[in-house]
């Protein structure tokens, strides 16, 4: 299942497309190791991974959808590479960027980051105003009401 990292390059990302399918891994801590140290961007994941503690500890970006104990070997191989996926019902082509963090995984392609980066930046600038408004005795109501908290996302 690992031998694709050998055509991994730095500058890409790991994008597995294996339909949230429970019955085997496709991912763990050696594919973790090899990836970090070759500083490869990061890992998605749209099925079971195993080893968690210790890709945690490896501190690499590993993005998932389910952990299992049941490992891939021997039950799992590489259909494509370097195509286009299906990841939680969203496309992804390559050259795609998939910014993440322990929320969420966004696909971007990759003409529209710049856009993509300004609503996230007046998102968490809104969304950090509220809580000190909430703390101030205001309802949630009036709070996302102030802030235009619901039209962030309706820009165009």
């Amino acid at each position: 299942m690992g031998d694709f990292l050998d055509d991994v390059t730095p500058e890409q990302g790991v994008v597995i497309d294996d339909a949230g399918r429970q019955a085997a891994t496709v991912w763990g801590d050696i594919m973790t190791v090899v990836t970090a140290r070759e500083e490869i961007g990061g890992t998605i994941l749209d099925g079971a991974c195993r080893e968690v503690p210790r890709i945690r500890a490896l501190r690499h970006p590993v993005f998932i959808r389910r952990v299992s104990m049941i490992t891939g070997k021997d039950r799992v191989e590489v259909d494509a590479f370097n195509g286009p996926v299906c990841i939680a019902s969203e496309h992804v082509a390559p050259g795609d960027l998939m910014p993440a963090d322990d929320t969420a995984v966004i696909r971007t392609p990759r003409s529209g980051i710049d856009e993509v980066l300004s609503v996230a930046e007046d998102i968490s600038r809104t969304g950090s105003r509220i809580p000190e408004a909430l703390g101030a005795e205001m309802t949630p109501c009036e709070a996302r009401r102030r802030f235009g908290y619901h039209s962030l996302e309706t820009r165009g």
